[in-house]
Order: C-alpha cells, then structure tokens, then sequence
C-alpha cells in the first residue's frame, strides 16, 4: 500500500483572457492514479469539506481550508500566488496504519511536511521542499533546501526535475546528478 501525504489545491488558472478552475496538488493526481489502477488511495490532506464528495473512496482526508492558488500564465511566464493555505499537516496526527505503508510519498507546498517515522520507504517530491516561504510560487525562486542532506538520507524514491537538480548541483551532466543524489541518500 501506498500513502500519500501533501495539499489537494485549487488552482484558478488565468491565461488567454480566460480563466478556469481545476483541482490540483499532488494528492489529487495520485487519487486519479489510483482509480485508474483499481486501488483505494491512502491520502492524507487537508482541503474544505465542499472536496470531500471528490474523494469519496479515499483514507486519511482531513478537514480544513482549501489551499487556493491563483495562477497567471502567459506565453513567457507563470506567476502563481496563494490565495488561501490549509496550513501544515501534523504528522504526529496521522493515523499509525497510514504511515505503515510500503511507500509513504511526501509532496508538501511549501516544505511544511516534517518526514515521518515510517516502516516502508520514503519517497518525496522534491519541488515542494525547494519553494521560498513566501506565498509566491515562481519556478526562478526555487532555491535549495537548507536540510537538503538530512532530507535525502532518510528519503529512499526520489522524485524531482532537471531544473531542481541544477538548482543544487550547477551544470553537472545529468547522469552525475542522479549518481551525486544516490551517494546522499535515494536509491530510486
């Protein structure tokens, strides 16, 4: 069993004079993932009540506020802004038999996520833990984290792209990268 543990967002999307709304976050794609394989999602997220109908199969909901992004696309940029945060989850508030999955997958917003004790592996989304504390989201002011060691030594499935990499190691080749993440920790 997999657990997933992030923020299920709305995203209020703005590009070519029109504007839609979508749900959004990492939980919320890996639910779709799991409906298609036939598998009950373990999710943990806080999102309002009015989202609850769209998880109805779904383990570990938390009631709260909807994290609300506004996005601003244009050809040349994207600009996102927080309209509204659910704040961080507690990990010391989940249920033990969520945390004693096979993989428990961390993609939090904003690095708000403490890496739990688990039994299984860990595998993260390293884009939540490279964005500013600030409430805008830009891809040019993603930065490396601070504990970004401690992080990758507990972590055992690694998932990021090739500008958050470059972001920590430069102009390496990208094999040199994946072998530069293996020596600190992730494996996958």
């Amino acid at each position: 069993m997999i657990t997933c543990i992030g923020t299920i967002t709305k995203d209020i999307i703005h590009f070519k004079n029109k504007t839609k709304e979508r749900l959004g976050g990492a939980p919320f794609f890996f639910h779709q993932a799991c409906q298609k394989l036939g598998v009950t999602p373990q999710i943990v997220s806080k999102a309002g009540k009015n989202l609850f109908p769209h998880f109805s199969k779904c383990i570990g909901l938390q009631e709260g506020v909807t994290t609300t992004l506004e996005i601003f696309e244009s050809e040349s940029e994207t600009k996102c802004v927080c309209k509204s945060y659910s704040g961080p989850i507690d990990v010391l508030k989940i249920p033990s038999d969520l945390l004693d999955a096979d993989i428990v997958f961390i993609s939090p917003l904003y690095g708000d996520i403490n890496i739990p004790n688990v039994k299984g592996k860990i595998a993260i989304d390293l884009q939540g833990f490279m964005r500013p504390d600030e409430q805008i989201l830009c891809d040019h002011n993603k930065k490396a984290p601070g504990n970004l060691d401690a992080l990758l030594r507990k972590t055992h499935i690694l998932k990021c792209n090739e500008q958050e990499a470059r972001t920590i190691f430069g102009n390496m080749p990208i094999k040199s990268m994946i072998q530069a993440f293996r020596l600190l920790g992730p494996k996958i």
